[in-house]
């Protein structure tokens, strides 16, 4: 691009992650995002880092593998200082560092590039909420650059790194396995790569510097505060009931936020077809390895998104480079006499440019105020019910739904709930019994009396809920979310 042109090119970049900080732009009321609020708030005003259960009477004193300590503590902080809209700007400025991250990763023509992020962040919004899971992101979209760049001849990025790295992800949130997962296949392929193409594979002295400095990685996490059952919580996770929890399930390809993964696996094939350079063996297994994450559970779209869509960039740019540019753009001859014009004031062009992003930007700060809007935060969650409870304390345990666990933690810290959001914490086990109380089984009748529950507040639809009258409850509120029955 010629130079005078260089301050429209950087108005469309700044006008596209203007895009995505709007498109990431949420109502913060994921279901999680309460608890997590109430275990930063736990730990702030105790001074202690929670490593046992003390939000719910099925697994009280339980220890329990935080992971997320120093993440929720900051984003309990931040929710102090701005309330919901700093965790909404929180959320989109991550959003947006991904996506700059991506950007300064991938090669090839700009427009390439920026029309390939426009695709890769219709897959974001949804899962993007103030959780610790967007740290994740962030640093696998940091990690994946960073092993990029080691690779390049003119790039002195020290491998040992990785520890102080990895010991802050694994403080942050139980995701840091996806690095590692993304180290290995960066080192599996690139020793494949050298024993097939030495010429364009890592040099052995780095491959084993990668190895020896990634070892030392994981088991430098192991400093935290759960220590080794650090390296469990993958495998808790895996196997907690699928049916019971969405972004455990496999992605609905019938909508149109989970297709971009489709599209990245079209156009990837596209590239290499194209391209006279064949796809080497790193690149093969990280985006086999991440694409098999995210058909398997909807959660692994993003950290899929995340590692294919620079691979995609890459592959297009070689085939545009190599076969395409010359087939599209027929360029004549420029004679002698002719030039570029030059009437264009790169600096006037750039104070205009300024001008129209911030007054886009204003646009979308006010976007922000009213998504957070107590109205709008509250407006899926059972706000009525809780200020039932709270003026009218009705004692015994409470059974509540699934998805108001959390914000039932933040808002009656006095009754411990039945379950939340913490699958890798209550088990199999326990997600059976509450399917079963749900659902009103023979089963779940049973361990209403069990777990000598009290107080059922759920949604008012739950297939339960007609069969409790002739067992002795009573109904003693009801609005159009909710319904509370107690004994």
């Amino acid at each position: 691009m010629p130079k005078i042109l260089q301050p429209f090119k950087s108005f469309f970049i700044g006008l596209t992650l203007l895009f995505v900080f709007f498109l990431t732009l949420r109502t913060p009321n994921d279901p999680d995002m309460w608890w997590h609020l109430r275990s930063g708030y736990e730990m702030v005003s105790r001074v202690q880092i929670l490593t046992n259960d003390i939000f719910s009477y099925t697994r009280f004193g339980n220890a329990w593998a935080n992971v997320f300590w120093l993440a929720d503590i900051g984003i309990y902080l931040l929710y102090r200082v701005g309330g919901f809209l700093s965790l909404s700007l929180f959320v989109a400025s991550v959003a947006t560092g991904i996506m700059t991250v991506i950007l300064k990763h991938s090669p090839g023509p700009m427009l390439i590039r920026l029309g390939l992020l426009l695709i890769a962040i219709l897959s974001f919004p949804a899962f993007m909420s103030p959780r610790p899971q967007i740290l994740t992101f962030i640093l696998l979209a940091i990690l994946d650059y960073g092993l990029t760049c080691y690779k390049k001849q003119n790039r002195n990025i020290p491998a040992w790194l990785l520890i102080p790295f990895f010991i802050l992800w694994a403080n942050l949130h139980g995701g840091y396995f996806l690095g590692f997962l993304l180290l290995a296949a960066v080192i599996i392929g690139e020793t494949l790569n050298r024993l097939t193409s030495p010429m364009d594979a890592l040099a052995w002295l780095k491959i084993r510097q990668l190895l020896g400095w990634g070892s030392l990685a994981w088991l430098g996490t192991i400093i935290n505060p759960t220590g080794l059952s650090l390296w469990k919580l993958p495998f808790y996770t895996l196997q907690v009931s699928l049916g019971t929890i969405l972004e455990y399930a496999s992605p609905n390809f019938h909508r149109v936020d989970m297709q971009p993964i489709l599209w990245l696996i079209f156009l990837l094939i596209v590239g290499t077809g194209f391209s006279k350079r064949a796809i080497d063996w790193a690149d093969l297994l990280k985006f086999c390895g991440f694409a098999y994450m995210a058909f398997v559970a909807q959660r692994s779209i993003p950290p899929f998104v995340i590692v294919a869509l620079p691979m995609v960039s890459r592959y297009l740019a070689f085939a545009w480079d190599e076969r395409l540019k010359d087939t599209v753009f027929h360029p004549r001859p420029v004679g002698n006499n002719s030039h570029a014009p030059s009437s264009t004031n790169p600096h006037g062009a750039l104070l205009i440019n300024t001008i129209i992003l911030l007054i886009i930007s204003t646009f979308v700060f006010k976007q922000a105020i009213m998504l957070t809007a107590p109205q709008n935060v509250f407006n899926e969650l059972p706000q009525k019910a809780v200020s039932w409870i709270i003026e009218n304390h009705p004692q015994g345990r409470l059974f509540n739904s699934y998805n108001w666990g959390g914000y039932l933690i933040w808002t009656l810290p006095q009754y411990p709930v039945f379950i939340d959001g913490r699958a890798d914490l209550y088990g199999d086990e326990l997600m059976r019994e509450w399917s079963d109380i749900t659902t009103g089984t023979d089963k779940g009748l049973l361990l209403l009396d069990q777990w000598q529950i009290k107080i059922i507040l759920l949604e008012s639809q739950a297939p339960l809920i007609p069969k409790l009258s002739s067992l002795g409850w009573q109904q003693v509120f009801k609005d159009e979310k909710s319904v509370i029955w107690t004994r």
